[in-house]
């Protein structure tokens, strides 16, 4: 892992990264939020912490180059956007991974993942007022995140998955 990038998309107030950090403290992290009032709460979360870079930017135009980060995780953010924007920002996500980089993925389970579950996610979105849920519940990510990323892996943790993806060696992005 010596001389690893790790970039967290939509990274909030920090928490996820300083749990990074606290169990990788040499890992080079980035994190990028639209909101600055998060990032300042991140940015002292993280300030004893060296190897800690935060950006205030897009997801759907990361400020990264292309093939420039070896880990991408994102947190809870698909199930925020619109259909196109998580089309444009999967895209991002390929761009900016190395060629053999992984994304570390977690966010809500979807419909038939937990077949037990799927009557309260169908409500959910209903009784929060999430505007985009509904579609996410039937995103194929396979589709969303092919053919640039292969999966690797996929878990139910309780009412969210975990999924785990390897950046392809071509140049081809979604």
């Amino acid at each position: 892992m010596r001389g690893a990038k790790l970039l967290d998309i939509a990274c909030g107030t920090g928490v996820f990264l300083a749990e990074i950090k606290r169990n990788y403290p040499r890992l080079a992290v980035s994190g990028v939020d639209l909101s600055e009032p998060y990032l300042a709460v991140a940015r002292r979360r993280l300030a004893d912490w060296s190897r800690a870079t935060l950006v205030k930017g897009n997801a759907e135009a990361l400020p990264f180059a292309d093939a420039s980060v070896d880990i991408v995780t994102c947190v809870y953010l698909f199930h925020e956007l619109p259909r196109r924007a998580r089309r444009t920002v999967a895209a991002e996500i390929c761009r900016v991974l190395k060629p053999g980089g992984r994304l570390v993925y977690v966010d809500s389970l979807q419909t038939g993942d937990e077949p037990d579950y799927d009557a309260m996610l169908d409500w959910f979105p209903l009784a929060f007022h999430e505007p985009y849920y509904a579609g996410y519940l039937r995103e194929d990510l396979g589709r969303l995140f092919g053919p640039g990323l292969q999966p690797l892996s996929e878990i139910p943790a309780y009412l969210s998955k975990v999924a785990g993806y390897r950046r392809q060696a071509s140049n081809h992005y979604i």
